[in-house]
């Protein structure tokens, strides 16, 4: 990020962060996935492999835009971005793209549900990390 700005390159990243729950639930009814636990462990080895990224990164180059609640935080995001779009604007355009589906239950073994618990984690310090408010982009 320090190299980009330093070249003149305005760097700022948008991680679109989703709960494994809901991802690992989304892949299985879309048929992305047929077999649950391997969605799990390629949901956490996405993760794994994001966190590590991302901690090469200064955090104040990135803001965070949750899946579940996207209009959540509309105008912090638009000024992150450096956008001048009114954030009113911006939430008719999500609505009318965003289709959140009806959540299916995962019927999960014990082994399934420790492996989903460790993305969880994974997803919970990402999110801790990066997906604080803020007022003014510090980056």
């Amino acid at each position: 990020a320090k190299v980009a700005e330093d070249a003149g390159i305005d760097l700022r990243i948008v991680l679109l962060v989703r709960h494994p729950t809901s991802a690992v639930r989304s892949a299985m009814k879309r048929n992305f996935e047929p077999d649950v636990m391997h969605a799990i462990k390629k949901y956490t080895s996405s993760l794994a492999l994001l966190s590590a990224q991302l901690n090469l990164i200064d955090p104040s180059f990135i803001a965070c835009w949750k899946y579940e609640t996207p209009n959540a935080g509309i105008a912090d995001l638009l000024s992150f971005m450096g956008s001048r779009q009114n954030p009113k604007a911006f939430r008719q355009v999500v609505a009318k793209q965003y289709r959140r589906g009806a959540d299916q239950i995962l019927d999960l073994s014990a082994e399934r549900n420790a492996a989903l618990q460790t993305a969880t984690a994974m997803h919970n310090k990402i999110v801790a990390k990066y997906c604080k408010p803020r007022l003014v982009h510090s980056g």
